[in-house]
């Protein structure tokens, strides 16, 4: 029993215990993507053991570290037909594709993977929520992951009481995170994370382990010959190798930003990241920058603009930071210093 955020209810957790017939009996419990902190916190007396494995050679995984293609950036009809193009062309190459993405949003009263995989060709699909257990992309040439699965916060919130007893810490934060890569080396990917560590191992166990699922129906180490497609940039953890990260540009060409605008912010040489100087700067309204704001970021970046930490100290020695697309630091610096701001960091 616990008392909930607001202060005004009581709520609780209802744990099913063991069935008389199966206690006393040593139990194995088998779970490619469990988190070990939530599983301590339910199992104490639970051994874990985590085994990290080495994909075949002929099974290759890429990944997006420029942006995520999430449900919300998929409904802009727009963005779908860039993502169905991209889509339609990268798959020539293939002989026998597969598709894992969102069940939402529906189309013409059509499951999402469904819509998708009919516009594209692929007869091979499913979405997430629904895939422990199958084995229908074992012999896939290709798998496309497109986006990634994630508990709303509402869940998140509850969970989190439930196992530890303690509320979800708000606020994520881009931080580089390292990747295992195929060939032994280790590279950093630049995504948002939950900073606190209890919010995180909750997300990890009952969010991101579906997104891990569906790199999983791969096969990664006893599977056929393959290519994987992983099209978000959210960090996946240490244990999975990545052949190789792709930009959202090499695959999906179209840019939202034109040109123009483009040699306008160039030549400012910086933009902050918030709304209001986006709306500013690239002559936007908000609901083209809500609604376009990965592909926003994916465009800068792709135009060279590094999306950087920047740490000052202003005139009042207040410690403060803020979030930037920075394409000439030095422009940046002058900028800051010109407002009275010292001891400035910039952190790429």
């Amino acid at each position: 029993m616990r008392v909930n955020k607001n202060g005004d209810a009581l709520l609780q957790s209802i744990i099913k215990p063991i069935s008389k017939r199966h206690q006393g009996i040593p139990t194995l419990y088998l779970d490619a993507t469990a988190n070990e902190s939530v599983i301590k916190a339910m199992l104490p007396d639970v051994e874990f053991i985590s085994i990290n494995v080495k994909t075949k050679p002929d099974i290759n995984l890429y990944q997006l570290s420029n942006i995520t293609l999430t449900q919300e950036y998929l409904s802009d009809e727009k963005n779908l037909e860039t993502v169905i193009n991209g889509l339609s062309n990268l798959l020539k190459k293939y002989k026998n594709p597969g598709l894992i993405t969102y069940m939402n949003p529906k189309i013409n009263d059509n499951s999402f993977d469904k819509y998708l995989s009919e516009k594209i060709g692929i007869t091979h699909y499913s979405h997430f929520g629904n895939l422990r257990g199958i084995n229908k992309f074992s012999d896939v040439d290709c798998l496309i992951i497109l986006g990634r699965y994630c508990i709303n916060l509402k869940v998140l919130e509850e969970y989190t009481y439930a196992i530890f007893n303690r509320p979800r810490q708000e606020g994520r934060e881009y931080l580089d995170s390292p990747v295992r890569m195929k060939d032994g080396s280790v590279k950093l990917i630049n995504s948002q994370i939950n900073g606190d560590s209890i919010t995180r191992a909750v997300s990890d166990h009952f969010s991101q382990s579906e997104t891990l699922q569906a790199i999983g129906r791969g096969r990664m180490v006893y599977g056929s010959p393959k290519d994987i497609y992983y099209l978000s940039n959210e960090y996946i953890g240490p244990n999975i190798e990545v052949t190789g990260f792709l930009k959202y540009e090499d695959i999906f060409s179209e840019k939202y930003l034109n040109k123009k605008i483009l040699e306008h912010v160039s030549a400012l040489g910086y933009i902050r990241d918030v709304q209001r100087e986006l709306i500013k700067h690239l002559g936007l309204t908000t609901s083209e920058v809500e609604k376009h704001r990965e592909q926003i970021k994916a465009d800068l970046i792709h135009d060279g603009f590094v999306h950087s930490i920047v740490k000052y100290t202003d005139k009042y020695r207040t410690k403060k930071e803020a979030t930037y697309f920075i394409k000439d630091e030095k422009k940046l610096e002058e900028y800051l210093k010109l407002s009275g701001f010292k001891k400035i960091l910039i952190e790429t």
